[in-house]
């Protein structure tokens, strides 16, 4: 029996294969080492090709890529489902659309090296060329979010673990 992998990320997914393949081509591009990694992709409610993007990357990738699926209409649920399914030690929550950037395993792992420590990361909103006002709004939101998180002695709450 192998050893369970030190980093499991779990991306949750909902009819967006286009970005989950950019986002498992740019997680399988890192130098990580393949015993050390797994990635489990979990599919709530998909009528796409999510489940077909998965297996071709599952053919040729180097660490195990597990896919779930279910009709829970719901990111938290399907997050909790992907992390039932973890063998990792370490858990890394990625959305379908948070396309990996070189450094993220790397980065993430070294801050766990501190004990039953949760890291929120911080990553930029993507707005369309022509947004709406909603979508405007949005990200004004959620920057202004980060801003506040970031000043010093900040104590965060369940609130700022939100889907």
């Amino acid at each position: 029996m192998s050893p369970s992998p030190s980093l499991s990320v779990i991306i949750p997914t909902h009819n967006r294969c286009d970005l989950l393949d950019k986002n498992l081509d740019a997680l399988l591009s890192i130098p990580w080492p393949a015993t050390d990694l797994e990635i489990i992709v979990v599919a709530d409610s998909c009528e796409d090709d999510a489940e077909k993007v998965v297996k071709s990357h599952s053919k040729e990738s180097r660490c195990p890529i597990r896919y779930f699926g279910h009709e829970a209409k719901n990111p938290s649920a399907t997050r909790n489902l992907g992390a039932t399914h973890a063998k990792g030690r370490v858990l890394l929550f990625l959305d379908d659309d948070n396309i990996a950037q070189p450094g993220l395993l790397q980065a993430h792992m070294n801050e766990h090296q501190v004990d039953n420590r949760v890291i929120l990361g911080y990553s930029k909103a993507i707005i369309p060329e022509n947004p709406s006002l909603w979508q405007l709004e949005a990200r004004l939101w959620w920057e202004d979010r980060f801003k506040e998180m970031a000043h010093p002695g900040y104590r965060f709450n369940y609130c700022d673990f939100f889907s």
